[in-house]
């Protein structure tokens, strides 16, 4: 959670969209992963299960 409000200073919000998507994606069983992009700040990488059969 310190890392979320450091970053959140930083770039001049206050911190609360990432630990919120990060406790949401869990609580869905799924995953988010940040990595550095290629052209500066972050790629954000969601992964969340889908029931088979289920429409997109």
């Amino acid at each position: 959670m310190l890392r979320e409000r450091y970053l959140g200073r930083r770039w001049g919000g206050a911190g609360l969209g990432l630990a919120l998507v990060h406790r949401l994606v869990d609580q869905l069983g799924g995953s988010i992963v940040a990595s550095p992009a290629a052209e500066g700040g972050v790629a954000t990488t969601i992964r969340l299960p889908v029931a088979a059969g289920a429409a997109p």
